[in-house]
């Protein structure tokens, strides 16, 4: 971890004066990291930076940004995630907003690199969209008897219990192929896919993203109406527009008679803020049930 402690007159304008300054403050080109800006009065404190390997240690996110505040206790962090991989910026990026909520965070921004002193591109949209697309034909069948064997390991539970364990799953954390399949084959039972649609909350919405990527990753296209409407929830819970406006797309290419679909238009269209979440939820239920 690298580290450049000195206060001076803080540039941050703009995302773009931010991604300009992050050579000039740590006095390198950083590539595949994480960048934390600390001000303070308009005054930069600290510049912090880690290798983006050292987030997948437990814990390392949440106590980097603990030691950084018992230090500069009301101070603002700016987050830059570099990274040539949109799916890592992405989840990197929300583990961030997750771990800020309720602290003073300035901005999360991703780029691609910070190179040759002129502000760098963040994903582009095609990028993202791959975010959405689902597995490869090749991967599908690849995952076929892991699938079957995942499947078999669900109908040992009883269906009662389903709704429970979706959400038992969710808690956890665990990220491996197993664990992600049954959320996606859970996602299509609509008891368990209305409780994971309930428990989403402001707090939540940012693990809900990044998990329900991830499931969607694995997802053969059966299913994959299913995920996408909890995805699809999540991105506005999280005020994440763009995200929302790449699942909504693909749900109107790819699943144009889903009952989610009008609701999500008009949430799109119509920018309805995610504030009003706890109200709609009502009406979600109805919907969760036709999707069934």
């Amino acid at each position: 971890m690298k580290r450049k402690s000195k206060s001076i007159e803080s540039p941050l304008r703009s995302p773009e004066d931010l991604v300009l300054a992050v050579p000039k403050l740590l006095g390198f080109k950083p590539e595949e990291s994480l960048v934390v800006v600390v001000t303070k009065r308009k005054l930069i404190q600290l510049t912090v930076r880690v290798e983006l390997t050292d987030l997948g240690q437990p814990g390392y996110l949440e106590s980097l940004i603990n030691r950084v505040l018992t230090r500069f206790p009301k101070a603002t962090l700016y987050f830059v995630v570099i990274s040539a991989q949109p799916e890592l910026m992405v989840q990197v990026a929300g583990e961030v907003t997750e771990q800020m909520r309720g602290k003073f965070l300035g901005d999360v921004i991703m780029v691609a690199d910070v190179g040759g002193g002129k502000p760098s591109e963040a994903p582009s949209r095609e990028d993202l969209e791959l975010l959405f697309a689902g597995p490869s034909v090749e991967r599908v069948l690849e995952l076929n008897q892991q699938i079957k064997q995942v499947n078999a390991e669900l109908k040992k539970q009883p269906t009662v219990r389903w709704p429970q364990l979706a959400l038992e799953l969710l808690e956890s954390g665990d990220t491996d192929t197993d664990t992600l399949l049954k959320l996606a084959l859970l996602a299509a039972h609509y008891p368990s896919r209305e409780a994971l649609i309930m428990q989403l909350t402001h707090e939540n919405s940012a693990r809900y993203v990044y998990c329900w990527l991830q499931v969607l990753a694995l997802t053969p296209p059966i299913w994959q109406e299913q995920v996408l409407t909890i995805l699809a929830l999540a991105c506005w819970v999280d005020a994440g527009g763009v995200m929302l406006s790449l699942a909504r797309d693909r749900l109107l290419r790819d699943f144009p008679n889903a009952p989610i679909l009008p609701f999500l238009v008009q949430l799109h269209d119509s920018i309805v803020p995610p504030s009003v979440w706890d109200d709609l939820r009502p009406q979600l239920q109805e919907l969760v049930l036709e999707a069934a």
